[in-house]
């Protein structure tokens, strides 16, 4: 009786999910639409399953695997993977349609409540579910309570709190709680790998080949010892760029070039040029751009005429200039002063 029991837990567990998922689809918009067209056209498009429901079943696995392997819903996803331009025109599609199904459903709610109490008006209703909703959705808890000690966000991710999750927390079904264990650990290796990769970077760089550079980069506003270190690796020799100019077009700070006969035009940032050196200097530069003052001077003046991200890859370009000079010329960065 036991092994049945363990058997149909285990089975609603694994079911519970995706049935719920699966049902979840079926919301009031969708009813009220089915209802209509059943009570209008009766069974006389019921051909049109054939077709749709393949393209629906498809469309649903492939959302899933996506959700799956990138952990990113649909607009994340394509903020990571393709153009500016494709992103914006997906959210152009989409956001509408999602307003509006939302309006439907909250509509087919107040709908429903009519015909269960037809004194009170629909609008009513609706306004009373969406007020509701957003009640719930702000005050419901999700997932673990946090302990007392753990409530400062300051104190995420401390020995004591990956301690209290591993041995501690636990969710409501065991299959959960063996999910949890399984990531703390994964993050507790990671965490241990990482420590080692940073152990290492600094021997490196107290080595006799990187110790004077990794100083000289170092006295620049917003280079670090990982900037430093990279930057050091992959360039090996400054002598072999002629000037600043020879310099960002390997890192890649500068924009594209097109010319067409009479014709030439300067677009935006190439994608060409060493992407981990110019994701590791555009970082740099925000906080170069917080405690250099002649750097925040220009930021600040840039960002009257031009977007916050435009205007930090100015900012990058002088950091990357002077990166250039005190390694070209072995001397230290002295921060200017504003008056």
């Amino acid at each position: 009786m036991n092994q049945i029991s363990a058997k149909l837990s285990r089975f609603w567990q694994i079911l519970g999910p995706g049935l719920v998922t699966g049902a979840s689809d079926d919301d009031p918009s969708g009813i009220a639409t089915y209802s209509q067209a059943g009570a209008a056209f009766g069974l006389s498009t019921l051909w049109t399953a054939l077709i749709t429901f393949p393209l629906m079943a498809s469309i649903q696995e492939m959302c899933a695997r996506i959700g799956l392997v990138t952990s990113h819903g649909l607009a994340g996803t394509l903020r990571a993977n393709y153009s500016k331009p494709v992103l914006y025109l997906m959210l152009v599609f989409n956001f509408p349609a999602i307003v509006m199904n939302i309006s439907a459903d909250i509509a087919g709610m107040g709908a429903v409540g009519n015909l269960l109490i037809p004194s009170i008006p629909s609008a009513y209703f609706s306004l009373f579910f969406t007020a509701l909703l957003l009640v719930l959705i702000v005050y419901l808890p999700y997932g673990i309570n946090y302990p007392p000690q753990f409530e400062k966000s300051g104190s995420h991710w401390s020995k004591r709190f990956m301690k209290w999750l591993s041995e501690e927390a636990s969710l409501q079904h065991d299959s959960g709680t063996l999910a949890l264990r399984i990531l703390v650990q994964e993050a507790e290796q990671q965490r241990k790998l990482l420590f080692e990769v940073l152990r290492k970077i600094r021997l490196l760089s107290c080595s006799e080949k990187y110790e004077r550079n990794v100083a000289l980069f170092r006295t620049i506003p917003g280079i670090g010892l990982i900037t430093a270190i990279v930057f050091l690796t992959e360039i090996e020799n400054i002598e072999r760029f002629e000037n600043t100019d020879h310099f960002a077009g390997f890192v890649g700070l500068v924009p594209n070039y097109h010319s067409s006969g009479e014709r030439a035009n300067n677009g935006e940032m190439t994608f060409r040029g060493h992407n981990t050196l110019r994701k590791s200097l555009i970082e740099s530069s925000w906080f170069a751009a917080r405690f250099d003052p002649a750097l925040m001077m220009s930021y600040h003046s840039y960002i009257r005429r031009m977007e916050p991200n435009k205007a930090i890859v100015r900012i990058a370009r002088k950091v990357l200039n002077r990166m250039y000079y005190v390694l070209k010329n072995k001397m230290e960065y002295v921060p200017g002063v504003v008056k």
